[in-house]
């Protein structure tokens, strides 16, 4: 009945052990970001044109693209006659190396930023959109940068800011889908809610090499070196 240790045989740890657990490590702990992005029909070279601003102003209403203070919108309902080259975060990421948290533009948080809890120098920021007229399924990988530093503006909002020399715009015909590489709790494939998602580690470095690998098999040698650089600079491969 009694183990050798003085206790009940049942009830001894040291006879008993427990199974070591294996507790998943958390993506928020590698603090890699995806952000969710509206397409831009300049691919990002400049605030939208016509198109652009026909599907995110009239079509799909996206809550910054329709406020009274947006230039877009102003230009629109012809209260301005020029566009300035920064109206949006999305004009942002390749020529300054920055995209923001955004901004809460309803209720009663209106006009207060909002921010990202976790923000990890080292780390990669991937941008994602969906094309007019897809479905959320079909989303995609546009570009990255890999994290410098962060700030909060003006707003209140978090800015992170990339390292310009590791600041890559995907080439059209290279492009992967977003969730290749991640996919929500319940395995679904849409965003839903919600401006960023945390991604592991793991789920980085499978997109860089295989992002890698389409890169060089479409003849982009050049954006092929970065994303191998940033693999063996800040994921140790």
């Amino acid at each position: 009945m009694f183990c050798e240790h003085g206790y009940l045989r049942n009830k001894c740890k040291l006879c008993n052990p427990e199974p070591t657990r294996v507790i998943p490590k958390s993506p928020f702990i590698d603090g890699n970001l995806a952000f969710k992005c509206n397409w831009l029909d300049t691919d990002y070279e400049g605030p939208c044109g016509k198109a652009g601003r026909r599907w995110n102003i009239y079509i799909k209403q996206f809550p910054w693209c329709i406020q009274p203070e947006n230039p877009c919108y102003q230009y629109e309902m012809g209260l301005r006659k020029e566009i300035p080259p920064y109206p949006c975060y999305e004009t942002e990421i390749f020529s300054k190396s920055e995209y923001g948290a955004g901004v809460n533009h309803r209720g009663p948080r209106k006009n207060i930023g909002r921010r990202i809890r976790y923000v990890v120098p080292g780390k990669i920021a991937l941008f994602t959109t969906v094309d007019p007229g897809k479905g959320g399924d079909t989303r995609y990988i546009f570009g990255f940068f890999v994290i410098k530093d962060d700030y909060v503006d003006g707003y209140g909002a978090t800015k992170i800011i990339g390292y310009p020399e590791y600041t890559l715009k995907i080439p059209r015909d290279s492009r992967l889908r977003f969730w290749e590489f991640y996919r929500n709790s319940d395995g679904s494939m849409a965003w839903g809610t919600g401006l960023f998602r945390y991604l592991s580690d793991e789920s980085v470095v499978r997109y860089l090499e295989r992002q890698r690998e389409v890169l060089i098999k479409n003849g982009h040698i050049k954006e092929a070196k970065v994303v191998e650089e940033v693999m063996k600079k800040f994921y140790g491969d």
